[in-house]
């Protein structure tokens, strides 16, 4: 069921832990965006996309993805994009799909989203979730 936010919901949306439920309780794939629309920039090289907070928090959340692929044994390389000015950064995981071994393992991406979730400029782009 898709919800339909409002601007300042949109803007301002940090990531919830999934519901533990039977139905929905594993993620398999996940964008998430780096953007802080609250700052003012005066300078030229700064913006909404790219700003101390946003690389910080890029630069975090890549340290916590390679960190949580390794432990985990993720096969799936994480795909990056580095925060520009008129590109904000972001990170792309997923298990590989129904046929991916990743997928097929049972492996479940929830505790790094949750993780990520936490660092400030970090805002949910898409999220996939699979039935137990």
């Amino acid at each position: 069921m898709n919800r339909i936010l409002t601007f300042e919901q949109f803007v301002t949306e940090k990531f919830n832990p999934l519901q533990s439920g039977k139905k929905f309780s594993r993620l398999t794939y996940f964008e998430v965006l780096f953007q802080d629309w609250k700052g003012k920039y005066k300078e030229e090289n700064e913006s909404a996309l790219l700003n101390k907070k946003t690389v910080k928090d890029f630069q975090t959340a890549k340290k916590i993805t390679d960190t949580f692929c390794k432990k985990n044994k993720i096969k799936q390389k994480p795909e990056y994009r580095e925060p520009g000015l008129k590109t904000s950064g972001k990170i792309t995981l997923g298990l590989g799909g129904k046929n991916g071994e990743d997928y097929k393992e049972g492996k479940n991406l929830q505790p790094i989203w949750v993780e990520i979730s936490k660092l400030e400029t970090a805002q949910s782009s898409t999220h996939s979730q699979s039935p137990e």
